[in-house]
């Protein structure tokens, strides 16, 4: 186990070695803390300790995509949330390089993709937390029965 662990340490500093002027660039950085970012605020440390399934079974035996409690969740879920998160990221963000464009007509179109893909993610995550938590409207004040404190102990409102 010792040798194979220091063999495979060393075929790794030597892959590392011969991409090293790749490992260099900004942009493959960028996309590994993209990846990152997005495996981070899909839950995949929650599906991984309480063993989740990708789905589950709804009512009439259909399949169900969105758990109903608001303190559990599918692995899909949290995948397609984290997706929308990273993608909602991205567009507000892109919104910055939008102003660096020359042509008008390009500037103006990818500034309403940009914003449009914004308004989608944030709709796609707040119908789906609205699936979840059947009191929440946006810009409202949960109920008086609902749990509060500080934000050490679980409220349910995870994203």
């Amino acid at each position: 186990m010792t040798v194979t662990s220091c063999l495979v340490l060393i075929g790794g500093f030597i892959i590392a070695w011969k991409i090293r002027n790749f490992l260099r660039l900004p942009m493959v950085w960028y996309f590994v803390t993209l990846i990152i970012f997005f495996l981070c605020s899909s839950g995949i440390v929650y599906n991984i300790l309480h063993k989740t399934p990708f789905v589950g079974a709804g009512k009439g035996g259909g399949i169900e995509f969105i758990h109903k409690g608001q303190r559990s969740q599918y692995a899909g879920e949290g995948f397609f949330m984290g997706f929308f998160f990273t993608l909602g990221g991205l567009a507000f963000l892109s919104l910055n390089f939008v102003a660096k464009i020359k042509s008008p007509f390009w500037q103006r179109f990818w500034a309403a993709l940009a914003m449009f893909i914004l308004l989608y993610s944030m709709s796609k995550c707040t119908s789906t937390y609205q699936l979840k938590s059947s009191w929440y409207s946006p810009g409202l004040s949960p109920p008086h029965y609902y749990t509060k404190g500080p934000y050490l102990r679980d409220q349910g409102i995870s994203f």
